[in-house]
């Protein structure tokens, strides 16, 4: 799912910086990504990524945060993965052409979290 969205790897901002663009795969960057992941630092997403407005996307990116938790047990369930993109799928056909992106209701839109609060619906958060 982090390539999907991001269109590279995860830790390839890590690997970019530490290795001056350098992000061919060595016993180093395993290595250094291995350090990392010990220590529970998550990748970094890149700043168009972490601005996202679509909630589509954000909703991708919030599941691929919570996978990154160190504590398995912070980490959701394929089940729990499964409801919050059903409640974002259910979310996007209440408020949006599917097809176009535009909104169906617009004088009468609510975000994402306003729509989940209301209608009691699942979705994962970060700790």
């Amino acid at each position: 799912m982090f390539n999907v969205l991001t269109n590279s790897d995860p830790w390839s901002v890590e690997m970019a910086e530490k290795f001056k663009g350098k992000v061919k795969v060595t016993t180093a960057v395993k290595e250094y990504i291995n350090n990392e992941k010990k220590k529970g630092v998550k990748p970094k997403f890149t700043e168009d990524v972490i601005s996202v407005k679509d909630p589509a996307l954000v909703a991708i990116k919030d599941v691929i945060e919570a996978c990154f938790e160190r504590n398995p047990d912070d980490r959701p369930s394929a089940h729990q993965i499964v409801e919050h993109f059903e409640t974002v799928i259910d979310y996007l056909q209440e408020f949006y052409d599917t097809k176009t992106g535009s909104k169906l209701k617009p004088n009468n839109h609510m975000s994402l979290k306003e729509w989940i609060a209301a209608n009691n619906r699942f979705q994962i958060t970060n700790p």
